[in-house]
C-alpha cells in the first residue's frame, strides 16, 4: 500500500487500493494526502492546477483560481474574464461589460482616445489629444481655451466644431463677437455694417458685443444710418458732425458733394443771399448771389436796394451815388422835392419856378420872371432878399439901394436917421436918391435927428434937466433950446455956490425933502425885494429884521405846503419853496426866487435846497425821466413826494444828507416764452390781449411795470429766440429765429439755446432789454421800451411772443452770466453787467433779483438742472470787490407745480407762487416788491437805506 486513509474513498488523495491518486502526495497511517498544486493535476479541492506554483497567472499557489480569470483542463489552461470588472492577466483595464467604445475595449484593452484607471475601470476620453470621443464636443487636439473646444472639450460659446480632431469657427451672426470676427451683430444680414461673414463693412466702425454698427461720420462714405458724409465732420458745409443734412442744404453722392439749396430761404453756404425765391431782379438772384446794387440780410433773406452806390434798381426812383440828402436824390433814394433826376448814377438838378428851393437855388418863388428879387435862373437879383420855400423876396434895407416897396434906403437899418429899419422914411424926416440922403424937417413940431427941440416939442426937457434950477425953456428957429429965460438955485447940501449967494447949503439941512436921502430907511422883511438900496434882500439885511421870527426856518416837512421859502424845514442851509408851475415848462416846478418869472404859480411843496448861486432863480421841472430835463439837470425825487428835475451835481454825505438817492434794487424780469403759452383761458384780461396765458401774463407785467417803475429798476428777457417779419397784427406773420450759437453747437433749432457742453453751459435767454442802471445822472429810462414788448403791437418785432421750448435751465444760467460778467446777444455782442464797483458808485447793499415767469417745466433739460442754476444765482459770485446774491422769485402762471416750488427754494426765496390771470401775476410781482426795498434810516451805525450815507436823519 502506497497509502491507508482509513477510507476507500475515491478522490481524496488515497483511491480504493489505496494507492496515491495522481495529483496527491500521502504520508502517515493512517495517511494523510493533500493535493500537489502545481503538478499539472486537478485534484481534491483544486480549481485549477496549472502546472506551476506561480500567482497572477490565473491559477494561484493553492491552485485557485484567481479572481477575473477562468481556468480549464489539467493542466489547467486559464484566461482572463474581460467584462467581469477585474483587471486581470494581461488586461490593461476591465470596465465590468464586454463593449468596445467606452474606452475599455472588448478585449480589455484601453481604446484609443481613452484613459481608463481602477477595477473596475472607470474610463474617460482623453481631452486634447485630437480625438472627438464619448461625450466629448469637440476635441481640437489641445486644451487651450478661447480657440472653440474648451479644456473640458466643449464647445465654447459663440463656435462650432466639426470633425476629429475637431475643427472650431466662430459662429457668425450669434451677436458674441469672438477672435477672429471682426463684428458680430446678431444677423446674417449684409449692408448693416457687419457682413455675413462677421466683417466690418466699409464705411462702417462697430463695438461691442453683440456688435452695434455705425456709419463712420466723415471718412466720404455715405451708409444705411447716414443722411450724408462728405469726407469731413466740419459744420455748416452742408453735411453736419453726424452726418446729417443740414437746413439748406442738399447733398449727394459718396462722400457726398453738398449744395446749398438757392430758393429755400435759408441763407447757408457760398450763398450771399436767400430770399426764399429764385426770380431775379428782387436783390438776390436765382444763384443766391447778391444783385449788383442790392444789399440782402437776415434769414430768409430781405434784401434792399443799396441807395448811395449810384446804381438805379427796384424801386429807387434815384441814385446819385450817396445818401447825404438834399442833393436831389433823398437818403432812402426817392426825389426830393423840387428837383428832377434822371440816369445810373443818377444826376439831379434843382426845378426853378417850382416854389421849392433847393441845392445850387439861391430862391425859388414860384414863377420864372425877372425883377422880383428871384431872376429866372432862380438866383437872388441885386438889392434883394429872398427867404423861405416858396421864396419871399423883399428888398434889402440898409444895401443902399432903392428898389421895391422901398421908401428910402440910405444903406444901413439904424433907425433914428431919417430912413427907419425897414427902409421907411422916419416921422420928421425927408429922404430921396439910391442910396438915401435924409434931412430932419425943422419946424414940424417931432424932434429927430440933430434937433433938440422943434417948435413948441421941447422933447420933455425943462430948465431943470438942462442944468437950471428954474424958468421957461423954448425952442429956437433951428431946432436948438433957449434957455435965455432958464434960473440956477443953490443945490441943497452940496458944499457949493450954486446960485451966486455965496452959501454953500439950503434950507433942507437934514434932506427929508429930497428923495436921495432916504437911504436910512428900513428894508420890508421877508419879500426878497431891496427896498433900502443897499444890494441886499429882506433877511439877508443886516439890519433888525434878522431877529424877527418871520425870517427863521419854519417847520414844514419836505414834500408839504408852504407859502415862502421859510414856512421849510432847513437845518443848516436856507430853505426853498418850489412853487408849481401853471405856464412855461408844463407841469413845472420853479423855485421862489424866481417867482416874478414866467412859469411860477401858486400850490407850492417844500424841497430841499441845493445852495448854489449860479441856481438860484432857474425853475426845476417835473419829470418821469432826464431825457425831459434841461442839459446839466437830472430827472430824480430822491426818495420825496415829487420828481424834478435837480441840477446835476454829485453828491456827498456832507452835504444835505437827505437828497442822497438810495439804490435802487435790480429785478431782472425773464419771461416764458414758449409754445404752451399759448393755451386758451376761460377768461379775458383787463389789456384785451389774447385770453391764453401769454395774454394774460403780457398784460400782468405790463401792470406791474407801470405800478412799480419809480421805486425798482427793472430788465426783462425772453427765451433764446426772435422773431422777425411781424406785422403790426400780432402774430401773424412773425417767425421764429434761433440765435446761431444753438444752431452751432446742436445742429437744431428749437428754442432751447446753445449747449457748447453739459448742461451748466446752457445758454438760454435773450436779454431784450437790458436793466436800466441806477447812477447819477441816471440812465435813460427803460420803462417804454419795457412796455413795448408788452403792447400788442408787434411794429418792429418787439412783442413777447410764444413760440419754442422752455430752457429754463439756460435762462436761468444766462442771468448769472449777465450779473457776474456779460451776456452775448445774437449779434454776438456782449452786454455788460449792470453791476461796478464801489469806486463807481456801486453800493454792496442793493437787492439784485430775478423774477422767473413759466407756464410748466424745463423741456430743454433736466428738473433738477434748473433747480442747480437758481441755486448757483443764489450762492453768488464775486464781481469788482462785492460779493452778490442773486434770489431767484416764481411766478407760475400754468402748470410747472412742484418744479417751479423747487426752482424757487433753490433760488432762496420759498416756494413759487401759482397762478392764472393777468390781475393775479400782477399781484404776485407786486408781493415780491412790496414793503419797499429798505428800512427807515436808523441811528445804529449802519447804511439802513443803502444810500451810501450812515446814520444821516436818524441820529439827534
Amino acid at each position: 500500500e502506497a497509502c491507508d486513509d482509513d477510507d476507500l474513498d475515491a478522490g481524496d488523495g488515497c483511491g480504493p487500493t489505496c494507492a496515491v491518486e495522481a495529483g496527491y502526495s500521502c504520508a502517515g497511517a493512517p495517511s494523510m494526502c493533500s493535493t500537489t498544486c502545481g503538478d499539472g493535476i486537478i485534484a481534491g479541492a483544486e480549481a485549477c492546477d496549472d502546472d506551476d506554483l506561480d500567482a497572477g497567472d490565473g491559477c494561484g499557489p493553492t491552485c485557485a483560481i484567481e479572481a477575473g480569470f477562468s481556468c480549464a483542463g489539467a493542466p489547467s489552461v486559464c484566461a482572463t474574464t474581460c467584462g467581469d470588472g477585474i483587471i486581470a492577466g494581461a488586461e490593461v483595464c476591465d470596465d465590468d461589460n464586454a463593449a468596445s467604445s467606452d474606452g475599455c475595449s472588448a478585449a480589455c484593452a484601453i481604446e484609443l482616445g481613452w484613459q481608463c484607471a481602477g477595477s473596475p475601470s472607470a474610463c474617460s476620453t482623453i481631452c486634447g489629444d485630437g480625438l472627438k470621443l464619448g461625450g466629448e464636443a469637440c476635441d481640437d487636439g489641445d486644451k487651450a481655451p478661447l480657440d472653440g473646444c474648451s479644456a473640458a472639450c466643449t464647445t465654447e460659446t459663440g463656435w462650432q466644431c466639426v470633425g476629429s480632431p475637431s475643427i472650431c469657427s466662430t459662429i457668425c451672426g450669434d451677436g458674441i463677437k469672438l477672435p477672429p470676427e471682426a463684428c458680430d451683430d446678431g444677423n446674417p444680414t449684409a449692408g448693416d455694417g457687419c457682413t455675413p461673414s462677421c466683417f466690418i463693412e466699409p464705411g462702417y466702425q462697430c463695438a461691442g458685443s453683440p456688435s452695434m454698427c455705425a456709419g463712420i461720420c466723415g471718412d466720404g462714405a455715405m451708409v444705411a444710418n447716414e443722411g450724408c458724409d462728405d469726407g469731413d465732420n466740419s459744420p455748416l458745409d452742408g453735411c453736419n458732425a453726424i452726418c446729417m443734412v443740414e437746413a439748406g442744404w442738399q447733398c449727394a453722392g459718396s462722400p457726398s458733394a453738398c449744395s446749398a439749396i438757392c430758393g429755400d430761404g435759408t441763407k447757408v453756404g457760398p450763398e450771399t443771399c436767400d430770399d426764399g425765391g429764385t426770380a431775379a431782379g428782387d436783390g438776390c438772384n436765382p444763384a443766391c448771389l447778391i444783385e449788383v446794387g442790392w444789399q440782402c440780410s437776415g434769414v430768409p433773406s430781405a434784401c434792399s436796394t443799396i441807395c448811395g452806390d449810384g446804381i438805379l434798381r427796384g424801386a429807387e426812383a434815384c441814385d446819385d451815388g450817396d445818401t447825404a440828402g438834399s442833393d436831389g436824390c433823398g437818403p432812402t433814394c426817392i426825389v426830393e422835392a423840387g428837383w428832377q433826376c434822371a440816369g445810373s448814377p443818377s444826376a439831379c438838378s434843382a426845378i426853378c419856378g417850382d416854389g421849392i428851393k433847393v441845392g445850387p437855388e439861391a430862391c425859388d418863388d414860384g414863377g420864372t420872371a425877372a425883377a422880383d428879387g428871384c431872376s429866372p435862373a432862380c438866383s437872388i437879383e441885386m438889392g434883394w432878399q429872398c427867404s423861405g420855400s416858396p421864396s419871399a423876396c423883399s428888398a434889402i434895407c440898409g444895401d443902399g439901394i432903392l428898389l421895391g416897396g422901398e421908401a428910402c434906403d440910405d444903406g444901413d437899418t439904424a433907425g433914428l436917421d431919417g430912413c427907419g429899419p425897414t427902409c421907411i422914411v422916419e416921422a420928421g424926416w425927408q429922404c430921396s436918391g439910391s442910396p438915401s440922403a435924409c434931412s430932419a424937417i425943422c419946424g414940424d413940431e417931432i424932434v429927430v435927428g440933430s434937433e433938440v427941440c422943434d417948435g413948441m416939442n421941447l422933447g420933455g426937457q425943462t430948465c431943470l434937466t438942462v442944468g437950471f434950477d428954474a424958468g421957461p425953456l423954448a425952442c429956437k428957429a433951428d431946432c436948438t433950446f433957449d434957455t435965455s429965460n432958464c434960473l440956477t438955485f443953490e443945490d441943497c447940501n452940496d458944499g457949493v455956490d450954486n446960485d451966486n449967494d455965496a452959501i454953500a447949503d439950503c434950507a433942507d439941512p437934514d434932506c427929508a425933502a429930497d428923495p436921495i436921502c432916504s437911504s436910512g430907511n428900513e428894508a420890508v422883511c421877508n419879500n426878497f425885494d431891496d427896498e433900502d438900496s443897499d444890494g441886499l434882500t429882506d433877511c439877508e439885511d443886516p439890519s433888525s429884521c434878522k431877529s424877527l421870527a418871520i425870517c427863521a426856518p419854519g417847520n414844514t416837512p419836505v414834500g408839504g405846503p408852504c407859502d415862502v421859502p421859510h414856512d421849510c424845514v432847513s437845518s443848516t442851509q436856507t430853505p426853498v419853496c418850489i412853487d408849481a408851475a401853471t405856464q412855461g415848462f408844463p407841469g413845472g416846478y420853479c423855485s421862489s426866487f424866481c417867482s416874478s418869472s414866467p412859469g411860477c404859480g401858486a400850490g407850492a411843496l417844500c424841497m430841499p435846497v441845493i445852495d448854489i448861486a449860479s441856481d438860484a432863480g432857474l425853475c426845476l421841472d417835473t419829470c418821469t425821466s432826464s431825457a425831459n430835463c434841461r442839459a446839466g439837470y437830472v430827472c430824480s425825487d430822491f426818495g420825496y413826494t415829487s420828481k424834478v428835475c435837480w441840477p446835476d451835481q454829485p453828491f456827498t454825505c456832507g452835504d444835505d444828507e437827505l437828497t442822497k438817492p438810495p439804490a435802487e434794487p435790480y429785478y431782472m424780469i425773464v419771461f416764458d416764452t414758449s409754445g404752451s403759452t399759448l393755451t386758451a383761458l376761460g377768461t379775458a384780461n383787463s389789456c384785451g390781449f389774447a385770453a391764453t396765458r401769454n395774454g394774460h401774463a403780457r398784460c400782468g407785467v405790463r401792470q406791474a411795470v407801470q405800478a412799480y417803475q419809480w421805486k425798482y429798476n427793472f430788465g426783462l428777457a425772453s427765451f433764446a429766440v426772435t422773431q422777425s417779419s411781424c406785422s403790426g397784427a400780432c402774430f401773424s406773420n412773425c417767425q421764429l429765429n434761433c440765435f446761431q450759437a444753438e444752431l452751432t453747437t446742436t445742429g437744431m433749432c428749437v428754442g432751447c439755446g446753445a449747449k457748447p457742453g453739459n448742461a451748466s453751459t446752457r445758454a438760454g435767454a435773450n436779454i431784450v432789454v437790458p436793466m436800466r442802471v441806477d447812477k447819477i445822472p441816471a440812465a435813460a429810462d427803460n420803462v417804454p421800451q419795457i412796455l413795448s414788448w408788452m403792447d400788442n403791437n408787434c411794429t418792429g418785432s418787439t412783442e413777447l411772443f410764444a413760440q419754442g421750448n422752455a430752457p429754463l435751465n439756460g435762462a436761468l444760467r444766462d442771468m448769472y452770466r449777465y450779473f457776474s460778467s456779460s451776456w452775448i446777444d445774437t449779434n454776438g455782442v456782449p452786454l455788460s453787467s449792470p453791476l461796478t464797483s464801489v469806486a463807481l458808485g456801486e453800493k454792496p447793499c442793493r437787492p439784485v433779483e430775478v423774477i422767473l415767469l413759466i407756464d410748466g417745466g424745463d423741456t430743454c433739460d433736466l428738473p433738477s438742472d434748473a433747480v442747480a442754476a437758481a441755486a448757483a444765482l443764489y450762492a453768488g459770485f464775486t464781481k469788482d470787490g462785492i460779493t452778490w446774491s442773486v434770489k431767484t422769485h416764481v411766478i407760475d402762471f400754468g402748470n410747472a407745480g412742484v418744479e417751479a416750488d423747487q426752482i424757487a427754494a433753490a433760488g432762496g426765496t420759498g416756494s413759487a407762487q401759482h397762478v392764472t390771470t393777468d390781475a393775479q401775476i400782477a399781484q404776485a410781482i407786486g408781493n415780491i416788491l412790496k414793503g419797499g426795498p429798505y428800512p427807515s434810516e436808523a441811528c445804529d451805525g449802519l447804511d439802513n437805506n443803502c444810500n451810501g450815507c450812515v446814520d444821516e436823519g436818524g441820529c439827534p
